[in-house]
């Protein structure tokens, strides 16, 4: 009996990995889209994405962001950020892809040294005025490798509400901040 009942629960581990390797190489594995409107002009939009500090108001964990070369927001800028979720502590290095003032950003973020799970993720923040402010449209693309893309499913589900917690925190920061 205990042997039936230890080969069962063997069985259904194994068809619980199989079934979630399976699902990362689904069709959008790794894909989160997150939009909000922030009733703030697109300037004001844009403060809270590029200056450092008030990043660190609305990135939920985010406690330091170190320029690596510079700290002049063009395409090859980097950074290395420290992200603090409860106990644990880890880095990750940022390098922008694509600038177009105002209106777009973006960065390649790839896990820091020792990461116990390695991921690069893709993402752009897009504005565009809209009749009451602006509309911030943010598209993440993550990659993961080792173990991280067994778990891709389950890492894009809690990807997708941390960005959309992220992007509702944007939105609290710049409707409740005053112009520069």
């Amino acid at each position: 009996m205990v042997a039936w009942i230890a080969g069962s629960v063997f069985g259904v581990v194994v068809v619980g990995v199989v079934a979630l390797a399976l699902l990362s190489f689904r069709p959008g594995a790794g894909q989160v889209e997150v939009e909000v409107r922030i009733e703030r002009p697109s300037p004001d939009v844009w403060r809270h994405l590029t200056e450092p500090e008030l990043v660190k108001g609305w990135v939920g964990g985010l406690v330091e962001i170190e320029p690596l070369n510079g700290t002049e927001l063009v395409v090859g800028a980097r950074d290395r950020m420290v992200v603090q979720m409860g106990s644990s502590r880890g880095e990750m290095l940022s390098e922008i892809t694509a600038v177009e003032p105002g209106k777009r950003l973006s960065q390649r973020v790839v896990s820091g040294p020792g990461a116990p799970m390695t991921f690069e993720e893709e993402m752009t923040f897009s504005l565009e005025e809209v009749d009451v402010g602006t509309r911030v449209r943010l598209s993440a693309t993550s990659r993961h490798t080792g173990i991280g893309r067994l778990f891709e499913p389950l890492l894009t589900f809690v990807g997708r509400k941390k960005l959309t917690q992220d992007v509702q925190r944007l939105k609290t920061n710049v409707e409740s901040s005053g112009s520069p």
